[in-house]
């Protein structure tokens, strides 16, 4: 967990790009670190980036990072949804489940 500056309530990629760079100190993810796209889900409760890597066996992998932000936006942790993708459509599907429902329930 970090505790940041507050994110500008009208969130833009550029916030999701520098708010990774910042919890991660500018740090790729090693077995993903193609970065394909950040963006904010679940009315900007959630941070993300898919990216995509090579696994041991040379095969395409994609992965799913997500980061939380709390309803002050002054604490961010990462999330329990994070996860390791065998196609770019699964973690499409991934981010397409963080809804201001999941995080409610993520956190009740």
């Amino acid at each position: 967990m970090i505790t940041t500056a507050k994110v500008p309530s009208n969130r833009t990629l550029d916030d999701a790009r520098d708010l990774f760079h910042e919890f991660f100190n500018g740090q790729r993810n090693l077995m993903t670190p193609g970065v394909i796209r950040y963006g904010w889900k679940g009315k900007g409760h959630y941070a993300y980036e898919i990216s995509q890597g090579d696994d041991f066996l040379n095969n395409k992998m994609f992965g799913v990072t997500i980061l939380e932000v709390d309803s002050d936006a002054d604490t961010i942790t990462r999330s329990d949804f994070s996860q390791h993708c065998k196609s770019l459509s699964h973690a499409e599907s991934v981010v397409a489940e963080l809804t201001v429902e999941a995080w409610r329930a993520d956190h009740s």
